[in-house]
């Protein structure tokens, strides 16, 4: 409803801002889908529909030396997990007093330290991170229904509202987007050789 009576009153006293905001983002099919998901909801609680389960959700970080204190202010559904591949330290220590503030609000909370590809001479940053955790849970059968990447110094990339709105959204079962990109920054399409050799280890070809 703020939006809302945000985006009436722009259309009011600033037409061309609001002319153009439409232009650039979905903002009707954005109230369309609140519109829709806000009556579904109400058909279901007047309806008396049995409660859904909430998600699974893992946040995985990718670490070198950045804090971590910037997850303990997310909105967490039930069934979230921690899982901080490091790349750049293993001290057990620092790391229990990094993630203290959510001990008891995650189902888990977990530190692997790694190392860059043996031989490789690649510095692949979140790449490795990212793809050894997709990997190890496949392989375990423990993929989570939605998994939310970030690097260490996530406040510099994503914006918390967002990602806590798009948690929210999960624990209650509101939250049905395949993809979403949480970054406020942009970039054009680029190759890298950490792109290229990650791309070969997952898909067993090049990357064109």
């Amino acid at each position: 409803h703020e939006a809302q009576s945000y985006a009436a009153t722009m259309q009011q006293q600033a037409s061309l801002s609001f002319e153009t905001m439409l232009e650039m983002f979905p903002v009707r099919e954005a109230f369309s889908g609140y519109d829709l998901a806000l009556g579904r909801r109400l058909e279901d609680v007047d309806g008396g529909a049995a409660a859904v389960a909430p998600p699974s959700v893992d946040i995985v970080i990718s670490r070198c030396k950045s804090p971590l204190q910037w997850l303990w202010e997310l909105d967490y559904p039930p069934r979230a997990r921690l899982f901080v591949y490091d790349k750049c330290r293993n001290d057990p220590a620092e790391f229990a007093e990094q993630t203290a503030g959510l001990r008891g609000v995650l189902e888990a909370i977990e530190h692997r330290p790694m190392q860059e590809a043996a031989g490789s001479n690649l510095m692949t940053g979140e790449c490795t991170a990212y793809l050894t955790h997709v990997i190890a849970m496949h392989r375990a059968g423990s993929l989570a229904d939605f998994t939310v990447f970030s690097h260490d110094d996530g406040p510099r990339h994503i914006r918390l509202s967002l990602l806590s709105l798009a948690l929210r959204g999960m624990r209650n079962s509101a939250y049905a987007v395949p993809f979403l990109h949480l970054s406020h920054e942009r970039y054009p399409s680029f190759r890298t050789r950490c792109l290229r050799d990650v791309y070969r280890r997952g898909f067993s070809g090049g990357l064109g």
